[in-house]
């Protein structure tokens, strides 16, 4: 009797193993919806191998780890190449400081699945090469411009060249160091180039500083104002000068154009010498019987 009860009691045992289902199933894979299950998941199948390697379901668990392992990755690379797309200047350069920290936050993927790893390590090297070439080529135009010759230009290629670099002190101070120094430049020479009537240095250094800052407080109204003067000026040197036929045709250009009240005085003395001298001509014409000649004038 005791031995049939040891025996039924030992193939109750046996049956009750075979049945037992594993802890963990694919199923479990399916439910993990966001990054962070499968991750905490990945991280339980893990600590499951590492406590029982030779369990009967370790086969399982290890195949589960491994299609874990390829969604995360998948997943994290798909979220990685947006940040890159997002992240690039000047018309498709991904900034050296963006590579160096996606480097650094990918390493974890090779723990999930290598291949991609290495896959997305290639495309940060090629990243990486395009952008330090395109340094070099800017640095180089940089060192092509003569001292003192297009001081915008300079800005502009010392902007590009931090856009390149990203969050780098250094690149960054350049740039900004020399634009505050251009842009004070520009207004100073502009302001005195005004005041000693020299209009069309001023209309330069106007132009040049609204090229580099297009925001600048008033640069439109200082340009409208630079360019009256320097018209103005025109304006009386063809009347001086004697050239009628072309003071005749700047007054036309110039009536043309929206002025306000401060700029339209400007032209007020001229345009009242051109209009005697047309008056006079046509009193000369008139009196010798050429009527048409004076009426046309």
């Amino acid at each position: 009797m005791t031995i049939r009860v040891y025996a039924l009691f030992a193939a109750l045992l046996l049956v009750s193993c075979a049945s037992s289902p594993p802890k963990y199933s694919n199923s479990d894979i399916t439910s993990a919806d966001t990054r962070q299950q499968q991750i905490q998941l990945y991280e339980s199948l893990e600590a499951e191998l590492n406590a029982k390697p030779s369990a009967k379901n370790a086969q399982i668990y290890q195949e589960m780890l491994t299609q874990l392992g390829l969604l995360i990755a998948a997943d994290e690379i798909t979220r990685i190449r947006q940040e890159l797309e997002s992240s690039m200047v000047l018309s498709g350069f991904v900034p050296l400081s963006v590579i160096s920290d996606t480097w650094t936050s990918a390493s974890q993927l090779s723990k999930w699945d290598k291949s991609q790893y290495e896959t997305l390590i290639d495309e940060l090297k090629q990243y990486q090469s395009l952008t330090e070439k395109a340094i070099s080529d800017e640095r180089n135009l940089l060192g092509a411009l003569q001292p003192g010759s297009d001081p915008v230009g300079r800005v502009e290629i010392l902007e590009r060249i931090s856009l390149l670099y990203g969050d780098n002190a250094e690149a960054n101070e350049a740039y900004t160091f020399t634009y505050e120094q251009v842009r004070n430049d520009l207004s100073m020479q502009g302001e005195t180039s005004m005041q000693r009537m020299d209009f069309a240095h001023a209309l330069a250094a106007y132009e040049s500083l609204k090229r580099l800052d297009p925001e600048y407080p008033g640069i439109d109204a200082l340009i409208s104002r630079t360019r009256t003067g320097l018209d103005a000026g025109n304006f009386r040197n063809l009347l001086v000068n004697g050239d009628i036929e072309g003071a005749y045709e700047a007054f036309l250009e110039i009536s043309r154009r929206d002025l306000n009240v401060t700029e339209k005085r400007e032209f007020l003395g001229p345009s009242h010498n051109l209009a005697k001298y047309f008056e006079s001509n046509a009193e000369i014409l008139t009196d010798s019987g050429q009527y048409a000649g004076a009426y046309n004038s």
